[in-house]
């Protein structure tokens, strides 16, 4: 769906849905982080999550998707630290892991180690 270097255009579109008050769905959350993500921007992701976290109504949208995104954009940029730490979160928050999940910070510590 987003091809790299159009992290511009997200960014603009996000901000757009902000300003005209529209509520973001969980799926447009992951569609948003999974696009900072692949244009290398897994801090700017990381950083998406944790403004929606802050907000009550929020909350409940951040899934074990959108984690493992988050865990994935770590994990190529081979910031273990990163991965152990937003692994770490999702667990503290009792979201769920699943099979990508474990998959991705597998392939980060044989990655990073």
């Amino acid at each position: 769906l987003w091809r790299r270097r159009n992290v511009h255009q997200v960014r603009d579109l996000w901000a757009q849905m902000q300003e005209n008050k529209v509520k973001p769905t969980a799926i447009t959350i992951g569609c948003v982080v999974e696009a900072l993500v692949i244009n290398r921007r897994g801090e700017e992701a990381w950083q998406l999550v944790q403004e929606q976290l802050r907000c009550e109504d929020r909350k409940s949208m951040i899934n074990t998707v959108v984690y493992s995104t988050v865990l994935k954009g770590f994990a190529v940029s081979k910031r273990i630290d990163k991965v152990l730490s937003v692994y770490k979160e999702m667990r503290a928050n009792s979201i769920a892991c699943n099979t990508i999940t474990y998959n991705t910070m597998l392939d980060a510590c044989a990655k990073c180690n």
